[in-house]
């Protein structure tokens, strides 16, 4: 059966799966259609109208724009954090899943640590230190995705040696 199949079969997949297209193309093609919300207004919780499809929040900005443009921020922190997590990962996974000995046993024991770790408050006491720019919010999901990952890839590499 193929994987098409499956996901037709599995409502829940069919459902997410849509949620996850309509972000992308909200956030890819919505800001050619809405404008960016440019500040506080006198439009404050307006009902939807023609003008404000979603109405506008409590400080007047519309709605829609806040949705879309901030789908576009998503979208870039969620690709660069993966994009991050993946290039770390499978390239220690590799390293330790073709390597034998001393090396190999360090990194494991090493991401055996990482992954005992309370990732959310690590994660809030980075953005502390850091800061909490979409750069570098994006890296610090990255820093902290790539252990399973790295299983993966490691365990994979075994598979076939």
């Amino acid at each position: 059966m193929t994987r098409i199949k499956r996901l037709k079969k599995n409502k829940q997949g069919v459902i997410g799966l849509t949620g996850v297209l309509l972000t992308m193309m909200s956030g890819l093609v919505g800001p050619l259609l809405v404008e960016k919300p440019a500040g506080f207004t006198t439009d404050i919780l307006m009902p939807p109208s023609a003008v404000h499809p979603f109405g506008t929040d409590n400080l007047g900005l519309d709605i829609l724009g806040e949705l879309v443009w901030g789908a576009q921020t998503s979208i870039y922190r969620s690709v660069t954090a993966v994009l991050l997590a993946t290039a770390i990962g499978v390239i220690a996974g590799l390293i330790c899943g073709y390597e034998e000995g001393l090396g190999a046993e360090a990194i494991d024991f090493f991401v055996d640590i990482v992954m005992t770790l309370p990732v959310l408050p690590l994660s809030i006491i980075a953005a502390a230190l850091f800061g909490t720019t979409s750069g570098k919010l994006a890296v610090i999901m990255g820093l902290f995705g790539w252990p399973p990952i790295f299983r993966l890839t490691r365990n994979l590499t075994r598979q076939q040696k």
